[in-house]
């Protein structure tokens, strides 16, 4: 007798098909029993103690900053020509060192000082101030020596002589006694008109009267 090869294929497929189905159903009810079920609480007496340490909360500190200390001079004796002088705001040892013409480490020693600061208000010794320079200016006269030419100050007429004249001379008298006129007298001694004439001042006359005039030399 001979078996269908097509009977068998079909029984073997649907066997198949049965298992597949008969698994699906078998895992999809394990899953809903699973995490259909809710874990039970444990009693208080079951609850594991933490045995972490609680933690201690510390203190909130403000951090307050430290003012820098400014070393203050302490009782030094006064230096020997050394004066006072009280700080003011702003001032600083060294600039102040530097004005009297002093080293910083000299002053900062003379005040008992470990650190080049002083406060406001607080005396210290410092060296006098050094002295003004006051620039002078000296001026050298100088002297130029300039030759000077002595001219003849008038051209006398020709044969015309000395005449000193005596106390009561005057122009119009010398006119009529050596017969000439006043502007001839003027003009003659390059005098100017108005001139004051004094006794013992030389003229030059015309050479009338020999007893009275000298002649020009």
């Amino acid at each position: 007798m001979k078996r269908n090869p097509s009977l068998l294929e079909g029984l073997l497929i649907a066997l198949i098909a049965a298992l597949l189905v008969t698994g699906a159903v078998i895992l999809a009810g394990y899953e809903k029993f699973t995490f259909g079920q809710q874990p039970s609480p444990l009693p208080p007496s079951q609850v594991p103690e933490s045995t972490e340490a609680p933690t201690e909360l510390q203190p909130l500190v403000e951090e307050t900053e430290v003012p820098e200390e400014t070393s203050s001079p302490t009782v030094c004796p006064q230096p020997e020509g050394w004066l006072p002088y009280e700080m003011k705001t702003g001032d600083s040892l060294e600039l102040l060192a530097g004005e009297r013409m002093a080293q910083l480490a000299d002053v900062m020693a003379a005040n008992c000082l470990s650190r080049p600061g002083a406060l406001p208000g607080t005396i210290i010794y410092l060296p006098p101030p050094p002295p003004t320079l006051t620039p002078t200016i000296t001026y050298t006269p100088t002297i130029t020596l300039t030759p000077t030419i002595t001219l003849r100050p008038c051209d006398y007429p020709a044969g015309w002589v000395r005449y000193t004249l005596k106390p009561g001379d005057t122009l119009f008298k010398l006119g009529v006694l050596f017969k000439v006129t006043e502007v001839d007298l003027i003009t003659g001694n390059c005098l100017s008109f108005g001139t004051a004439l004094h006794a013992g001042d030389i003229l030059m006359v015309p050479s009338l009267s020999r007893s009275t005039a000298s002649p020009v030399k």
